[in-house]
């Protein structure tokens, strides 16, 4: 070795094995889960995961959110049960996804069963599990993780012992489809039930009640629903209504959480490893809406318009932004720009993030809702795109579905947009609504272009179409649905018709928006249909490129459900499966709203235009409450840019290890739980400079997804001096279990980069799991080290071949461990696996059975 180097030593003790390290208190998922894409999807451990002792709570939720990690952990609503539920000392809840097609299969081939990320405990040994449905098509994944966890999927089949199934979120408004699956649905707002189910759960344990006492007792707390109580009734194959078993139950009635500001946001949430779809947090400023459009289930599903304080807002804001250290902030609503005290919020809260270098952002904004002073404020920080919903477009269907909006007004909103440095627009529109006509189709042609035109030259504009689904609870319920070849032939017109107008087009696939609305109004007889998908081996059937289209159309046919009929127009007469339910929408509302759709008759917001009747507001509190009596925020400080970071800059090297379940963060997801963890500290950080800032922080060459390191390297640049053991200090209590920092060194200015020092790195093989004779091993190395060269490809490389004899130093075997060191030559590093694999002729089978470790890095000595 070179003595102008400077090693970088081992930061444990000979001998360590990163398999056996005792701190990591996650056990494995399932054998083999390093083979599947993103498995950091299955690992936990992350910051904000809550950890209890399983033997001091009365209870233990299996929360489980039907789709993948990273849509489940972007589920505003997910995180608020499972911070609400964790808040009880009596209850554990912990969080379980649906895990993907190769992670399923390893599930399988293991004999293993489905289980969550904070204790590895399978979902067959909860008390309870608690489905989040966000849409219709994820029941097909609620049965596969059912089955997948070792739980009975039909819920006449289970037994003592066996969990409480229970599902709640805005798709649960009609229960029906899943009700031979679920033991009891909850139907509304969860904050008011969290300590309610504590009570049950915990009685049920110290009196040990029989599984069916624990249902009936549940049954009894508002807003539940268990379906195994009430029989559908039928005469001449025909639904007549629902009966149900004894008139001592109450009748399921959707719960609402009066008051927002009694029930705190969780300002502590659990930070994803693996990138989250919407990588941010998310604050609620209210909830519920009063504009009233007639296809929108959400908007009758929540009412009334409940808002949070202003301060309640900005405080949960900051909190959770310290707490986390997210870059990115979104004020959550169905119309945000509803929110009363959305102007002094918003301009509070750009100071605020401005001075964080953290961006504001603001969910599909409703036509004039957006005052142009805000938009000027929001023009402070990178334009990211504006996303606008006419949904219609034509003044007429706008009106059918009572959402006025002058097409005038759109016009010079965009423009207005356009001219603050807005470039990228994204429309929403909506396809086959009642008394939709061919006008009305061209009419989406002619509003887009005309936007593209006011939003100007150079300007990007998407122009995105869903399928009308009549929902339950909706004025719409009774409608018709447009039949599959009429979705596509429409979705044909648009997309010929903007063809080379220069605006994206982009529509939902068809046949998964059928499906929905099958689902979406179905009852028990969907039971069969599920079962049969299930059968086929049906699921994440929402995903366009994985809808199994002959499982659907073989299930359809088992089942006998005719799409026509399920389809088509719902006689008002006629009774509904979920008419059993209070939705605390009044029946008669939703039928004279229909009445005025179809006389495109607007019917104005009641916070505007007095009360309509709907049913949603009560004498017992429940009623909308606005912010807008709510104290006044403090006089603003500054709505001034902040100042400019100093000339002068410091560096520091920070090294540290990389083991246990964090050796398969990939090298983008290290750098985003270090950039979070570095936000955290507070410290003076440095970014780049202009509308989108970057944290100046710069890493030593990737690790391969699955390798171990005892020294990695990443050199972070801060505004002022600070002690390198103060940086280490705040820095070690910020990253997630298997992250260790080890040490923290000043850098001076004039010595080379990261990237430029490095020189050489040394590895160590853990081979005592392989059943190769010793000497074989020697004979590779003595084979390799009588060559004059060995020429070899680099892996997605159409380069010319490298040598490796010039690349490795310095190989040997002993004790159970392979080691060499690797140079670095003409810029260029050779990947520790390439060495395996052409020296020892390591196959995928063998390095599934070691462990590769990082041991050590030389350096310039400068």
């Amino acid at each position: 070795m070179n003595p102008n180097l400077l090693f970088i030593d081992r930061c444990i003790p000979p001998g360590y094995n990163a398999r056996m390290e005792k701190k990591e208190r996650h056990p494995d998922p399932f054998p083999g889960f390093g083979r599947v894409q993103r498995p950091t999807r299955y690992i936990g451990g992350e910051v904000g995961s809550i950890m209890k002792d399983p033997a001091k709570v009365n209870c233990r939720i299996a929360l489980a959110f039907p789709d993948v990690y990273e849509i489940g952990m972007s589920h505003l609503g997910y995180s608020i049960v499972y911070h609400g539920f964790n808040s009880d000392r009596r209850v554990y809840a912990e969080r379980v996804f649906a895990p993907w097609f190769d992670a399923e299969e390893e599930i399988r081939k293991a004999n293993q069963k489905l289980s969550t990320l904070e204790t590895g405990t399978p979902l067959s040994d909860f008390d309870i599990i608690g489905f989040t449905l966000s849409h219709e098509l994820a029941a097909t994944n609620v049965l596969n993780m059912l089955d997948l966890g070792g739980v009975p999927v039909l819920a006449g089949d289970r037994r003592d012992g066996d969990p409480i199934v229970i599902a709640g979120g805005c798709s649960a408004a009609n229960p029906e489809p899943l009700s031979d699956f679920i033991d009891a649905f909850y139907l509304g707002d969860a904050e008011p039930v969290f300590s309610e189910l504590a009570d049950v759960l915990t009685e049920a344990r110290e009196k040990k009640w029989p599984r069916n006492k624990i249902v009936e007792a549940i049954a009894y707390i508002g807003g539940m629903y268990v379906p195994s109580f009430f029989d559908p009734q039928y005469e001449n194959g025909k639904f007549t209504g629902m009966l149900t078993r004894t008139q001592s139950f109450p009748t399921p009635t959707r719960r609402v959480a009066a008051d927002l500001d009694n029930y705190p946001l969780p300002d502590k949430p659990v930070i994803p490893l693996a990138e989250a779809v919407h990588n941010r947090i998310a604050v609620e400023v209210a909830r519920g809406c009063t504009r009233g459009c007639r296809f929108c289930e959400a908007g009758m599903y929540y009412r009334p318009v409940r808002e949070r304080s202003p301060k309640n807002v900005i405080g949960y804001a900051c909190a959770a932004l310290d707490n986390t250290g997210h870059e990115e902030l979104s004020l959550m609503a169905l119309t945000t720009g509803d929110y009363t005290r959305l102007g002094e919020t918003l301009r509070a809260l750009v100071d605020e993030c401005e001075e964080r270098r953290v961006e504001i952002s603001l969910p599909s904004m409703r036509f004039g809702t957006l005052e142009k002073s805000l938009a000027s404020e929001l023009a402070r920080f990178r334009k990211t795109g504006f996303t606008l919903a006419p949904e219609a477009a034509t003044d007429r269907l706008r009106r059918v579905i009572n959402k006025v909006i002058d097409e005038e007004q759109m016009i010079a909103e965009v423009t207005a947009l356009a001219g603050m440095g807005w470039k990228q627009f994204k429309l929403y529109f909506i396809i086959g609504l009642p008394t939709e006509t061919e006008k009305d189709i061209k009419g989406i042609v002619e509003l887009s272009k005309k936007i593209k035109s006011a939003a100007g030259k150079g300007a990007k504009v998407t122009a995105s179409a869903s399928t009308f689904v009549p929902k339950p609870f909706t004025p719409f319920q009774w409608e018709a649905m447009l039949p599959l070849d009429e979705i596509h032939r429409r979705q044909s017109f648009l997309r010929t018709e903007l063809g080379g107008s220069g605006i994206k087009w982009k529509y939902h696939d068809a046949r998964t928006s059928v499906v929905e609305g099958v689902l979406a109004r179905g009852g028990r007889e969907c039971g069969r249909l599920l079962l049969e998908l299930h059968k086929r081996g049906a699921k994440f059937c929402a995903w366009t490129d994985y809808f199994n289209k002959e499982a659907w159309n073989e299930s359809f046919a088992a089942a006998g459900i005719d799409l026509d009929k399920a389809l088509g127009t719902k006689e008002v007469a006629d009774p509904l499966p979920w008419d059993h339910i209070d939705m605390r929408i009044d029946r008669k509302f939703l039928e004279s709203e229909r009445e005025k759709a179809h006389r495109a008759e607007p019917t104005p917001d009641c916070r505007v235009g007095g009360c309509v009747d709907c049913g949603a507001c009560d004498s017992s509190g429940t009623e909308t409450r606005l912010a807008a009596d709510a104290p006044a925020l403090p006089e603003r400080k500054s709505g001034q840019d902040i100042s400019p970071q100093p000339e002068t800059f410091s560096r520091y090297r920070i090294t540290f290890r990389k083991f246990g379940k964090a050796i398969f963060l990939g090298h983008l997801e290290l750098k985003s739980v270090f950039e979070k963890a570095l936000r955290r500290t507070k410290l003076p950080l440095r970014f780049t400079r202009g509308f989108h800032p970057q944290m100046r922080l710069v890493f030593s060459p990737p690790l391969p997804v699955g390798i171990a390191s005892e020294a990695e390297l990443a050199d972070v640049f801060l505004n002022e001096e600070v002690e390198p053991n103060k940086i280490l200090d705040r820095l070690r209590a910020e990253v997630p279990e298997g992250l260790e920092i080890t040490r923290v060194t000043e850098i001076q200015p004039q010595q080379s980069s990261l990237q430029q020092a490095i020189t050489a790195t040394t590895y160590s093989v853990d081979i005592s799991q392989l059943e190769i004779p010793p000497a074989q091993l020697e004979k590779s190395i003595y084979n390799f080290e009588k060559l004059d060269e060995m020429p070899v490809m680099r892996k997605q490389d159409d380069r010319a071949p490298m040598d490796l004899k010039i690349f490795v130093q310095d190989i040997s075997v002993a004790s159970g461990q392979i080691k060499f060191s690797t140079d670095v030559v003409d810029g260029f590093m050779v990947r520790a696996a390439l060495v395996l694999e052409h020296i020892f002729e390591f196959t995928d089978e063998t390095f599934e059975k070691v462990l590769i470790t990082k041991t050590g890095i030389e350096m310039e000595n400068s």
